[in-house]
């Protein structure tokens, strides 16, 4: 009776891997301090009247996103209570899985994941998420449907028949990264060509492809399903289409970019530049490894390569379809990218092994010449002087509101300071139960102000803006009802809107209110006659 081979041993928690996730942890705990930018003081308001008060998104509260941004924003809350910092946690958990993604999909086809490769895709998943962005592009959605549907890829990559829950936990993932923003429909399409292609590559009989295709299915059906039997057991499913797909659609062919195919290519050189010289050196590495594999006739790493573009592909698509270009939509970028950089990064410390460099020097090389190259560059020195700020700010050397004003965009008129100190007014001058309504976009002041409005318009970009003019009389005359029924003591309008605009003073003037504080853009004002 012969005996069983061994099982193969699984890869060890290396140096590598603990450096990298050193290098998460303190970039990510880092993150913490920041503050609210408008998006995540929105998605943060539908979190938290939805985990606190039962107020269901669309059909109570007014945003136009999928709901999977405000699930984890209404997670936070639960978990964390009224804090900004615990969206940040979620979103270090939310790199730490995607750096786990990036390995498994750098693993060759039906192989584990080689030890040390978690670690290097930690580096790069960090650099080029906490590295470069700021506090106004993260937090965002865009992070987490990129992971989900890079989860749904990788999965995909290892599917053999032995392992038939892989096309289950595929089309979960993929189902879910659904419900947190569409646009990652177009790595479901490479999702589906992959699978195709695993499948042909093992010859699998027309029984093995149907229950493939069904369990694949079956589990990208199960996020949508929940998702609207919720929303229709609430009776906000009709809501949800409207806003989802009316409002959306008509904000989508109203608001893009003038020239998409211009537009676009300027986007990825600026992009490039925001990221150099870390991007700019992934990007050549990869080119120079992959023209020596195929010199060399290393099929094994062309192939890598290949599906590494295939996923930057994906990815990009899933950029362009929006037709805006701004910093936070490039984030499904740091995939392919970091992806690139464990590829080239690995092809590297071989290379130098077979140079005649120790074992420890070939793996120690790449790590300190990313590193090396970030902190010298821009983006790096700004990351590092943003941490000076926050320690000066910690150990009492500067105080909140001169430190705060580093959170600000002049050209969009956004100060956090000011948003703070309007809704630290708020909060002073109110009682807890009292309503307070704040026009604009500036949802982060209820954050500060911790302070709700009873009307589904606690923010009025869709009342006031021309390329979000969908249903706009019947916006406002619901919010005329809402705002005759609330009667709120205090709101605050913007003087940076047109006069006859639903944010601006002499609009609520006509209706009652007078102009009492004024801070920066803000004007808080009281109604008259109490």
């Amino acid at each position: 009776m012969s005996t069983p081979p061994p099982a193969p041993e699984r890869p060890r928690f290396s140096l590598e891997d603990a450096a990298g996730l050193v290098v998460a942890l303190v970039f990510g705990v880092a993150s913490f301090v920041y503050p609210f930018g408008r998006d995540q003081g929105l998605y943060y308001y539908v979190g938290r009247e939805w985990a606190l008060r039962g107020a269901i998104p669309y059909r109570d509260v007014f945003d136009h996103k999928t709901p999977g941004i405000y699930v984890l924003h209404a997670l936070s809350v639960k978990v964390f209570g009224e804090v900004m910092w615990g969206i940040r946690i979620i979103d270090l958990l939310g790199v730490l899985a995607m750096a786990f993604v990036v390995a498994w999909l750098a693993a060759t086809p039906g192989k584990p994941i080689a030890r040390s490769t978690v670690g290097r895709a930690t580096l790069f998943v960090t650099l080029f998420y906490y590295g470069v962005l700021n506090f106004w592009d993260t937090a965002q959605s865009e992070l987490h449907y990129t992971m989900l549907g890079c989860l749904a890829l990788a999965a995909a990559q290892h599917h053999a028949p032995e392992r038939r829950a892989l096309p289950f936990v595929s089309g979960l993932a993929l189902g879910a990264a659904l419900v947190m923003k569409p646009p990652v429909m177009w790595v479901g399409l490479a999702v589906v060509i992959v699978l195709g292609l695993r499948l042909r590559e093992q010859k699998a009989d027309a029984k093995a492809i149907a229950r493939t295709a069904t369990t694949f299915a079956v589990g990208g059906a199960v996020p949508l399903a929940v998702t609207l039997a919720y929303f229709a057991k609430h009776g906000a499913l009709a809501a949800m289409k409207d806003i989802v797909v009316g409002a959306n659609g008509y904000y989508v062919s109203h608001e893009h970019a003038k020239n998409p195919v211009a537009d676009g290519v300027d986007a990825i050189q600026w992009y490039l530049a925001h990221t150099a010289p870390l991007g700019a050196l992934v990007v050549a590495a990869a080119a120079v490894a992959y023209a020596i594999a195929r010199r060399v006739g290393d099929s094994e790493t062309r192939a890598s390569y290949g599906r590494a573009l295939g996923v930057s592909v994906a990815c990009f698509v899933c950029i362009a379809m929006q037709m805006k270009f701004y910093l936070l939509h490039f984030t499904p970028m740091i995939a392919p990218l970091a992806l690139l950089g464990v590829l080239a990064s690995e092809g590297a410390s071989r290379g130098l092994g077979g140079l005649g460099f120790s074992a420890r020097a070939a793996r120690l090389a790449p790590w300190l010449v990313v590193l090396a190259g970030y902190f010298t560059s821009p983006t790096g020195r700004r990351w590092v002087e943003q941490q000076l700020a926050v320690s000066r700010y910690l150990s009492g050397k500067d105080d909140r509101q001169w430190y705060l004003h580093r959170y600000s965009f002049a050209d969009i008129h956004f100060d956090y300071a000011d948003s703070e100190w309007v809704g630290l007014w708020l909060k002073e001058h109110t009682k807890e139960d009292e309503p307070v309504l704040v026009r604009g976009f500036q949802p982060e002041v209820y954050a500060s102000a911790q302070r709700r409005y009873p009307g589904r318009f606690y923010w009025t970009l869709f009342l006031t803006h021309p390329a979000r003019a969908y249903r706009r009389e019947e916006y406002l005359a619901e919010d005329e009802k809402a705002l005759a029924e609330a009667k709120p003591r205090y709101l605050v309008a913007r003087r940076d809107y047109p006069d006859l605009d639903a944010a601006n003073p002499a609009y609520y003037e006509a209706r009652g209110y007078r102009p009492i504080v004024e801070r920066g853009y803000f004007v808080i004002m009281e109604r008259v006659g109490r």
